[in-house]
């Protein structure tokens, strides 16, 4: 039979992992309602464009969130504001000798490090879905 000692133990992390995972789902829902002010709509494919039309917000973040079509298209638009910072910074560097070149690849690399925090986002975004989910099916929510 388990001690006393170490049931205390497992209650209090499972309260910890519970506080833990609330506190996960309350900052999704806050970042839910600033994402109400961006226009993320212009970021989504067609197909994504027509459902966020046509559905709640909730609703409509969890397709978009889950579309690939959606995350190539950020990537896309990635890509190409990284080529016109290598054209402007070629430009610049040809007609004015004065001010010091931009390093396109630290800003590239500042370009694909904000991609790679988006993709992050949608994934945290989807855990704490899950998470809130969960927590409403065991009445913790």
């Amino acid at each position: 039979s388990p001690s006393p000692r170490r049931d205390n133990t497992v209650e209090a992390d499972r309260n910890e992992a519970m506080t833990l995972l609330r506190s996960i789902v309350m900052q999704s829902s806050h970042t839910e309602q600033d994402e109400k002010d961006l226009d993320i709509q212009s970021l989504c494919c067609e197909s994504c464009q027509s459902h966020l039309s046509n559905t709640s917000v909730e609703t409509s973040s969890i397709r978009h969130d889950n579309c690939p079509s959606c995350l190539d298209k950020v990537k896309s638009i990635a890509d190409s504001i990284k080529r016109g910072i290598i054209a402007e910074n070629d430009d610049n560097s040809e007609s004015n000798n004065h001010e010091p070149k931009l390093d396109n690849q630290a800003q590239c690399a500042a370009i694909n490090l904000l991609v790679h925090s988006h993709e992050y986002a949608i994934q945290m975004k989807q855990s704490a879905l899950l998470a809130r989910k969960w927590l409403e099916s065991i009445g913790e929510a």
